[in-house]
Parts: structure tokens; C-alpha cells; sequence
């Protein structure tokens, strides 16, 4: 595992569920012992943050990193699909197909699926003309939409209690070699 990744926490803001953390994986870009500009190595579940995003983070009193500010939106078009749960065979035939376009897939097994086309916009005609049928257009963002829903689902106050794993939605390390095993066409690059 490369020792360069570090989790960073991001809070999700209570939406009546009580307080939610995202775990994401992330490499210093401009950090000291105190914080700093970190870049996302992981696709973030609760808010559109991803991968190559670069966030500002402070140490907490628990000496955890919390994401308390959004410095660059990597730009780009995030699309977001349901498709039938069930279909694991025809998902990652479809998912690959996309990502030999040049697109990035996120997010392939929980009954949707996300596509990031880098440098895509709202303007442009994208064309997914492999995908099925069944499938469902859930989302369309591009970079401001992105950091503008991103700003309103997350609380960037400094956090003043501390982080429990029970509260926290971990990811995988990015070069996780188990991830690598159990879905080679889809693992994530190191």
C-alpha cells in the first residue's frame, strides 16, 4: 500500500439522521502537520466530491483531518445511473465499454453507477449509446453544479467532538490490491 494516501473526513451535513462522515482517501498536495490542500483519491458516496478534487483541511482536537473548505472542482461531467440491481454481468460488460471511451466509472454495485467524463460539459452531446435501455439518467453535473451541491451538503465547521467509526462511511485505499482481485476491469488506478 502506498503510504503517501491519508483519509480525510468530510462532514455531511444532519439531514435528520444524525451526523454523517465520509472517509475518502487523499494525497498532500500543500499540507503541513496542521493541514493543508489535499487531492481526493476516492469517488465520495454523499456529496459529488471525487477523485482529483482538491480540498483544504484543518486537524481536529482528535488530530483527525476534516475537510473544511473546497479549493478546485476538477472539471468535468458526472453522470449518474441507476440501472437494474441484479445485472452485475451486463453492468461491468457496460462499464467497461465506457471506460474504454476514456470516461471514468464510480460507484458500479449498488445498483448504480457513476461516469465521469473529464473535461466533459453540459453543452457538449455525450453520447452513451451503449448503455441499456433500463438504465436511468439520475444525474448530470458538471464542475460548478458540483461544487455548488457540494458546498450545500457539507458542514465545514471544525469539528469540536470526535470522529467514531461507527459514524464514518470509509473507502478503500486506492491501490488496494484486494479491490484489484475482486474486480480487475473496474479496479481503480494506483
Amino acid at each position: 500500500m502506498s503510504t503517501d494516501y491519508i483519509t480525510v473526513n468530510v462532514r455531511i451535513k444532519d439531514t435528520g439522521h444524525g451526523p454523517l462522515v465520509e472517509s475518502p482517501w487523499a494525497e498532500p498536495v500543500l499540507a503541513t502537520d496542521f493541514g493543508g490542500d489535499y487531492r481526493l483519491h476516492s469517488d465520495l458516496f454523499l456529496t459529488p466530491l471525487r477523485r482529483g478534487d482538491v480540498v483544504r483541511c484543518e486537524v481536529t482536537d482528535d488530530g483527525s483531518l476534516q475537510v473544511v473548505d473546497i479549493r478546485h472542482i476538477r472539471p468535468g461531467l458526472l453522470i449518474g445511473f441507476e440501472h437494474p440491481r441484479g445485472s452485475d454481468t451486463t453492468v461491468k460488460r457496460v462499464l467497461r465499454a465506457v471506460r474504454s471511451l476514456g470516461y471514468e466509472v464510480g460507484r458500479p454495485f449498488d445498483g448504480c453507477a457513476q461516469v465521469f467524463v473529464p473535461g466533459g460539459e453540459l453543452e457538449r452531446d455525450i453520447a452513451f449509446a451503449r448503455l441499456p435501455s433500463s438504465w436511468i439518467r439520475r444525474e448530470l453535473l458538471d464542475g460548478p453544479f458540483r461544487m455548488r451541491a457540494a458546498v450545500e451538503q457539507i458542514d465545514f465547521s471544525l469539528a469540536t467532538d470526535s470522529f467514531s467509526a461507527t459514524d464514518s462511511l470509509d473507502h478503500r485505499e486506492p491501490d488496494d490490491p484486494i479491490w484489484a482481485r475482486l474486480e480487475p476491469e473496474l479496479a481503480l488506478p494506483g
